[in-house]
């Protein structure tokens, strides 16, 4: 599609140098050749049309280094007092190096900073880094062969992991084209600034009564002994669980059951996909507003209660047919009790909204160490509970000795589970369904109650969402996911039992694990961190932690009071950079993929809007991730990596000879990266780019010749009242162009800018514009006013084009401007201050022009229609007749009745029009005849009065 795109653009130019060599060339015609040749005034220019592999490497790096890129950022920073907009960087991971998502992302804000750049913006973007967390510290761990080290000896490794993988991922960004101050103004999670800011939000959090300590179930991974929030889960669709029946036997019952016979034993029947946690059973939640059914099944005696909604799907269960006796209300069951098999404790029916009938029983087996739902449950009712696994999975000594510290997870933990249920057991089976897994080590995570810290999100869940509606967000659909991510949360857990990270500033008690927590304190810690650096909670002793006015003010003992161990969760750490790097500000603009709806947008939003009751951001725009060709997510085990800095450098496979250079891989994000869904890279969307890149190098080849002898002096004062019609067209269609891409540009819709760009170029230029000037451009006198008005008309349509396209190439738009022949100073493209046109001073308003031109280009496909084939339109005459409305229309293109050298002529491409009139007929009429005289030697135009001389336009030109 994209070469017929440009089919026409440059077939019809390059078609016409051909032609003119072989005519320069044909042995017959030497002293003509001698004669004429260097008196027509084909484009010159040393820009290169496409380079070799190799070449282009090294064009890039050298454009990266001489033509402003460093420097850019601080120099805008500091040209003038502009309007800004800032784009807050959302901190990528710091755990190895760039990828092919990295590229999406730090490209797609590159575009809008560029773009911003260009219409008259100071742009605020500091890049960072999200350098704490378990991948890091678990990198740190592996590459040690000492499996004892300290937790300092573990922060000092992961430090340097860290910032090994910061100097990689910077170079590539760096390596991109992307615009900042790469040295002075980048932002790290684990700077002795950002961490001391921290700590200060998470007391002024506490202080607002927002944080706090409990014991609560919080998503628990064995395999990295830590709790994680949902951010840091991925869900496996092929887990596979054990599911069982169960039945619990009734100890009390209502009235409503009273008539059945004493010798049927009454049974409450669950169904749980977690068995492990049945002997850690609590309550039965049922749901008031069901009905239940009181069931005798085939093969037995006893009675089950079960919803009647869900009889069948038990019968499937139980592989019985069942009876039911009678039903009773499910506000029936309150009061009713249970017997723990195991245990043998007196157990409640509590109402539960969470109870559903779309599967199971009706009945739902609560267990409020290992449920979100099961702990709200007994905590409404003062359910008592304790959490009997540990950190490794494995169950505490407090569940007997029979399971003692066995995996929870395990068969054979399972297998023992079941005997202790003994016949209660009554079904079992294997089910696959979607599980959480911690994203980090692949492996299943279970729901563990411990002592964490939280973040009350009830208390600022309904300011967030109100804050949320002045919030627009691209596209919209995201909008949604956002909103009941936010309303189904009902905790936020902020701790994590690992080491590499910030600290929980908070010291307990040993004998009666109090904890202390207060401004003197922090403020105290902030000094020692000022003083020691980030490790300064773990390289301290407490008692070296504490200044002694502190110990007196509050009575401290340093032995009788120990540090926290715990660290912040990460995704406070980045939700909070808006506190570090905003300077007070809100954002324009938050930019990431669709995963942040759980992670960096939610936490920004909400802690923004618990510490300053406003959202950090006015806009959030949402983008895809990237697959290979067949919609597969990118891994090694694949092999389906597509390394970004194999696109623009090559791959040491093919000895560097695939490189395709940064405006290749800039042109890829753009063209496919705001589809808002998974977006492909492959070797056919590569190659598409590149082929695009390469049409728009000819068409800035083609400028940049055509303008090679424009003096300056023309630029200074254009006289736009003497424009053709062509040419004022052209500039309105300019400024249409420019306003269609600006339009696309605000929306963030790179893929329409790009589409536009191409269409305007095959179709205004190559296929119109390009077309009707080359004869005036080529044969007329070098400083003829028309030449000249030309020439301006194509310096500006340069300007527009790389307006247009710089902020996603950039480098292709600096390496034009190296070589503009009115770019005398080499000032770079970005620092650049260009003319522009004076729209309100051109001879036509837009729709005059475009009335205008909108009928010729229909005469002009009329004509083409009529005309004989194989017969080059130059030796024809056209002979148009037309009514008076028409003829008053038509007159800007030819004012005369008989012209060679009209507007008219150049659309229509003829030797010469002569136009009369016809008040009898609708709107013209076209007649077609061979021209009557000869070709001229030097323009080819079939306006010489006899052969081998030269038309009156030529000789003019010569004399």
């Amino acid at each position: 599609m994209i070469a017929w795109f440009y089919s026409n653009a440059f077939a019809n130019c390059r078609n016409f140098l051909n032609t003119q060599r072989r005519f320069i060339n044909a042995k017959p015609r030497q002293a003509v050749k001698k004669k004429y040749s260097d008196t027509v005034l084909l484009p010159k220019t040393k820009f290169p049309h496409w380079f070799s592999a190799k070449r282009r490497v090294e064009l890039d790096e050298l454009i990266l280094k001489s033509c402003g890129f460093s420097e850019l950022y601080s120099w805008q920073r500091n040209h003038d007092e502009r309007n800004e907009f800032i784009l807050h960087d959302g901190p990528p991971y710091a755990n190895g190096p760039a990828h092919i998502g990295h590229a999406l992302n730090k490209i797609l804000k590159d575009i809008i900073t560029r773009n911003k750049l260009l219409n008259g913006y100071r742009i605020h973007y500091k890049p960072g880094w999200d350098c704490h967390g378990l991948p890091i510290e678990l990198k740190a761990l592996t590459e040690s062969i000492d499996s004892q080290l300290s937790p300092l000896d573990i922060r000092h490794k992961a430090r340097k992991y860290a910032e090994r993988s910061i100097c990689d991922q910077k170079s590539a960004f760096k390596s991109w084209a992307i615009m900042a101050d790469w040295e002075k103004q980048c932002y790290h999670t684990y700077d002795v600034s950002y961490i001391s800011n921290q700590l200060q939000q998470f007391y002024n959090l506490y202080d607002q009564g927002l944080i706090y300590r409990d014991m609560k179930p919080v998503y628990w991974s064995p395999s990295s002994k830590s709790a994680l929030a949902e951010a840091e889960l991925e869900y496996n669709s092929e887990h596979r669980s054990r599911a069982w029946t169960v039945r619990l036997p009734i100890s009390k019952i209502s009235e409503v059951c009273r008539e059945y016979p004493n010798n049927s034993e009454l049974y409450a029947l669950i169904w749980t996909t977690t068995p492990w946690t049945l002997p850690a059973n609590k309550a039965i939640a049922f749901n008031q507003d069901f009905n239940y059914a009181l069931v005798k099944f085939s093969n037995a005696s006893d009675i089950y209660i079960i919803a009647d909604k869900l009889l069948s799907n038990v019968e499937k269960l139980l592989k019985q047919k069942g009876e039911i006796l009678t039903t009773i209300a499910g506000k029936d069951l309150e009061g009713f009790t249970y017997r723990h098999p195991v245990t043998n404790e007196e157990l409640r029916f509590l109402h539960g909204n969470h109870v559903t009938s779309d599967l199971g029983t009706g009945l739902v087996h609560t267990a409020p160490a290992h449920g979100h739902d099961d702990y709200l449950l007994a905590l409404q009712h003062n359910i008592p509970f304790k959490c009997l696994v540990d950190e490794d999975g494995a169950y505490t000594s407090e569940i007997g000795p029979e399971l003692y510290n066995k995996q929870v997870l395990s068969k054979d933990t399972l297998d023992t589970v079941r005997r202790l249920f003994g016949g209660n057991v009554l079904s079992e089976e294997e089910i696959i369904h979607s599980y959480p897994y911690d994203w980090r080590t692949k492996t299943p995570v279970i729901i563990r109650a411990s002592k964490q810290w939280f973040i009350k999100t009830q208390e600022i869940k309904n300011q967030a969402l109100e804050c949320l509606e002045k919030v627009k967000i691209m596209p919209d659909r995201y909008r949604q996911a956002l909103i009941n991510q936010i309303e189904s949360r009902p905790y936020w857990c902020i701790s994590r039992q690992r080491t590499w990270g910030i600290p929980i500033p908070v010291i307990y008690n040993l004998s009666t694990q109090q904890y202390l927590i207060n401004r003197d304190l922090i403020n105290n810690y902030l000094d020692k961190l000022k003083k020691h650096g980030a490790d300064f909670w773990w390289s301290l002793e407490l008692n070296d932690l504490l200044n002694d006015d502190i110990k007196q003010k509050y009575d401290i003992e340093a032995n009788d009071w120990k540090k926290g161990q715990d660290i912040l969760d990460i995704w406070l750490d980045s939700g909070l950079s808006w506190s570090s790097v905003l300077d007070g500000k809100t954002a324009d603009l938050y930019i990431e993929g669709s995963d942040q709806s759980t992670g960096w947008f939610q936490s920004s939003l909400l802690t923004s809007v618990a510490l300053t009751r406003s959202a950090p951001f006015k806009n959030v725009y949402i983008h895809g991730f990237t697959v290979d060709s067949e919609g597969r997510k990118m891994s090694k085990s694949l092999g389906n990596v597509i390394d970004p800095q194999d696109i623009i450098r090559g791959s040491l496979k093919s000895k560097r000879s695939n490189a395709l250079g940064i405006d290749v891989l800039r042109w890829w994000v753009a063209a496919h990266g705001t589809q808002h869904t998974n977006i492909a890279v492959s070797e056919t969307t590569l190659n598409n780019s590149a082929e695009t890149i390469k049409k728009i190098r000819n068409t800035f080849k083609y400028l940049l010749g055509c303008i090679d002898d424009l003096p300056h002096s023309c630029l200074e004062r254009p006289q736009w009242n003497k424009f053709s019609i062509l040419h004022t067209y052209m500039f309105h269609s300019l400024s249409g162009f420019l306003d269609t891409v600006e339009e696309h540009y605000d929306s963030y819709q790179f893929n329409k800018v790009c589409n536009a760009i191409i269409n305007f170029v095959a179709n205004e230029l190559s296929s119109i514009y390009f077309i009707i000037i080359k004869d005036k451009l080529y044969c007329n006198k070098a400083d003829s006013d028309t030449r000249r008005n030309i020439q301006i008309t194509l310096y500006h349509i340069l300007n527009t084009l790389a307006k247009s396209i710089a902020p996603i190439a950039p480098v292709l738009i600096e390496e034009v401007f190296m070589h503009h022949p009115l770019n005398t100073d080499k000032t770079p493209y970005f620092m650049s201050s260009l003319p522009s046109v004076a729209i309100n001073e051109l001879p036509m308003s837009k729709n005059e022009a475009s009335t205008i031109m909108e009928q010729g280009l229909q005469i002009k496909e009329q004509f083409s229609k009529e005309a004989p084939v194989n017969v080059s339109s130059t030796e024809l005459q056209c002979y148009l007749i037309l009514n008076d409305r028409f003829h008053e229309l038509l007159k800007p293109l030819q004012k005369d009745e008989l012209s060679t050298d009209s507007d008219f002529v150049d659309l229509l491409q003829v030797s010469s029009v002569k136009i009369s009139l016809d008040s009898n007929i609708d709107n013209y009429k076209i007649i077609i005849k061979p021209s009557s005289l000869k070709k001229c030697p030097r323009c080819w135009k079939f306006n010489s009065q006899t052969d081998e001389t030269l038309c009156n336009r030529c000789k003019y030109v010569l004399e």
